[in-house]
């Protein structure tokens, strides 16, 4: 009795106590399933709002740049993008694509990352004047300064990147550079450094592998694209608009908080920093910009001096070289036309005042003390916030993608692209450039006028403006008007060549040989190779009776383009029948004309009527009548009635077994 009661009593306890246990574990149950389904249920709500209400942007293939354009995008806010590493092109254009980079992913030789024993390492920070756009890597200011140190003991390390401000900058050497461990630190501080923002050139290709759930949530999901782009998830915010992130982690002054970290690093790891002036090069004189408004000193000086930083400036030492080469003009001697980005000139000045400069830094004791906060220069930290309000945008780089487009054959789109890029932007002259280029290729002359004439009041130092302008009066019968631009684009650049030529042809036609003969030869000294306007500059030269200089110009043209019908045909009607025996040369005609008549086909009366006359010129007048002769039926049957007459007067020349001689017409012209 007292085992079952036992029993009974343990049985009873034991389902006292798991009774409330099996109730809290169903109930939790039901309370996570109805969580689970109510949150459910608001996601597909909210997806179904979302794409009712368009909030998230439509998914669509990003066309980035090519694939063998140097830049990526970075996973680093700050940098926003960064060149590749390890990038080979045998092609290079300067501008989107260079030679290569190293395994840092700089524009340099490669390098160790442990300096050698002995060597004094020298880094130089900036921008696309570092980086050296527009120049081949041995005219970059880097590799022309370290040819300066003969004792290769110096290594000068590239740390340009095209379009980085201050901050970004200070960033790459942080990120990058301090591993390299260098004895000083130079960076090259330009004007536009005030942007709190690096400008987009191009849609880059993305750096970050990401969960294939993820890419195809972004695809399928509005409700997660809108999230990922508003919160940055997995990068796609920074993908989708790079500028916004980039700002968000630049901060409102860049250059303040850009040149207080390099002071810090300096002071941690170091090394001997300097900011170095780029300034800006005008046609007439060279200028640092952005003064304090109470003192000429720069506020990137002032901000420097803050952080116990030395400063240089450049421009002395242009402004000395300069002094030696009398009449020259900055802007074209020492940039690329566009008074900044350095010539192969500017590079070799720069590199050697920056050597110059290194040399005061040897006898460095260390930074600066520090100022105190109550200290610090206030006014200079306002200006530099006053000169990077600019809001970020995507001028530039719609502008390119309207370039892409357009090589692409992709022209509506361009026009699309374009217009957009100039009506929601800061209006950049090379937007109207090309959309004025667009128009006179379109024939619509009076819509491509006027955006060069935009253009021109945008900036006036673009030549293509200039010409693009004179191109659409030309068209509209204004010819004075255009020869005025034609030279407005000659001024911004001498050695504009279309311009010379575009000149030359009004000349032409004003039958004004003197000065067509002087712009196709100025043009010619630009472009060698353009064979219409050689061929145009010899048939000038022999109706100004400069007989001589006329041949030469044909032999060069001939040797630069031996099979180009129009030499052949012009160059054999010259040695066939020209007046004077010292320059014919019956034999070379006969080859000539009948290279250029088996290329035709034997199917050009005109190319026929020279062949007809160098066989009159070697005495060959059977072969010559009967070549008239079926040059004057294809004539008559094509409609070239002033041709065929020609041809007629020839022939009965043939006839009498002479041949034809002529001061200057060419059969071309007839």
């Amino acid at each position: 009795m007292s085992y079952i009661g036992k029993g009974l009593f343990s049985n009873d306890v034991t389902l006292l106590m798991n009774a409330p246990m099996i109730r809290t574990r169903g109930w939790w149950a039901r309370r996570l399933a109805l969580a689970a389904g109510a949150t459910l249920l608001s996601l597909a709500v909210a997806e179904v709002l979302i794409r009712a209400l368009c909030l998230a942007p439509a998914v669509k293939a990003m066309e980035v740049s090519s694939v063998d354009c140097v830049y990526c995008r970075s996973t680093n806010p700050i940098l926003g993008f960064e060149l590749k590493p390890n990038y080979r092109h045998a092609n290079p254009d300067y501008e989107d694509t260079y030679e290569r980079t190293n395994t840092h992913g700089l524009r340099d030789r490669e390098r160790s990352l442990q300096k050698p024993a002995g060597v004094h390492r020298v880094i130089l920070l900036g921008d696309s004047i570092v980086e050296g756009h527009g120049l081949p890597e041995d005219e970059t200011i880097s590799q022309q300064l370290e040819l300066l140190f003969p004792d290769q003991r110096t290594e000068v390390l590239n740390f340009g990147v095209s379009s980085y401000c201050t901050r970004s900058e200070v960033e790459l050497l942080e990120v990058k550079g301090l591993k390299l461990d260098p004895d000083v630190v130079v960076l090259v501080f330009v004007e536009n450094d005030f942007l709190n923002w690096n400008i987009e050139h191009r849609k880059m290709e993305s750096s970050l592998q990401r969960p294939r759930w993820a890419e195809q949530l972004f695809v399928y999901s509005d409700l997660f694209r809108l999230n990922a782009l508003s919160l940055n998830l997995f990068s796609y915010g920074s993908e989708f608009d790079p500028h916004r992130w980039n700002h968000r982690a630049i901060g409102n002054n860049n250059v303040v908080d850009g040149l207080k970290r390099f002071s810090e690093l300096a002071r941690l790891h170091h090394f001997v920093p300097a900011v170095i002036i780029w300034p800006r090069f005008l046609d007439d004189r060279i200028v640092d910009m952005h003064a304090m408004p109470d003192s000429e000193e720069l506020v990137v000086e002032r901000l420097a001096r803050a952080n116990g930083i030395p400063s240089f400036r450049l421009t002395p030492y242009f402004e000395e070289d300069l002094a030696q080469r009398r009449g020259a003009n900055p802007r074209l001697l020492y940039t690329q036309g566009d008074m900044y980005h350095p010539s192969p000139d500017g590079s070799c000045v720069a590199a050697s005042a920056v050597k110059k400069i290194l040399a005061e830094l040897s006898d460095y004791q260390g930074l600066q003390p520090l100022m105190s906060p109550e200290d610090v220069d206030r006014p200079a930290e306002i200006a530099a916030t006053q000169l990077g309000t600019v809001k970020p945008n995507y001028a530039i780089l719609l502008h390119n993608q309207g370039v892409e487009l357009y090589e692409a054959g992709r022209i509506a789109e361009t026009i699309e692209v374009l217009t957009q890029a100039a009506a929601e932007y800061s209006p950049r002259a090379k937007t109207h450039v090309l959309l004025g280029s667009i128009f006179a290729k379109e024939g619509d002359y009076e819509q491509s006028r006027l955006h060069f004439e935009r253009a021109v009041a945008i900036d006036p130092l673009v030549p293509e403006a200039h010409f693009g302008l004179g191109y659409a009066l030309a068209q509209q019968q204004q010819p004075i008007k255009a020869v005025d631009c034609y030279e407005l684009a000659l001024r911004a650049d001498p050695e504009f060549a279309e311009a010379h030529f575009a000149i030359a042809q009004v000349r032409d036609k004003e039958h004004r040989l003197s000065e067509a003969i002087t712009h196709f030869s100025c043009g010619l000294e630009v472009a060698p190779d353009r064979v219409t306007p050689r061929l145009r500059l010899a048939l000038l030269l022999w109706q100004s009776g400069r007989d001589a200089e006329a041949v030469h110009q044909y032999r060069n043209v001939l040797e630069r383009s031996p099979d180009n019908l129009a030499v052949c045909n012009d160059f054999a009607w010259l040695l066939a029948t020209h007046q004077k025996q010292e320059y014919r040369d019956g034999a070379e005609a006969v080859r000539l004309a009948e290279k250029a008549a088996a290329e035709s086909q034997h199917q050009a009366p005109a190319i026929l009527d020279t062949l007809a006359g160098a066989y009159a010129e070697t005495g060959r007048f059977d072969e010559a009548l009967s070549t008239a002769r079926q040059a004057i039926a294809l004539a008559g049957a094509a409609g070239q009635r002033p041709l065929n007459k020609e041809i007629e007067r020839h022939l009965r020349l043939y006839e009498k077994r002479l041949p034809f001689r002529t001061t200057f017409q060419m059969p071309h012209d007839k």
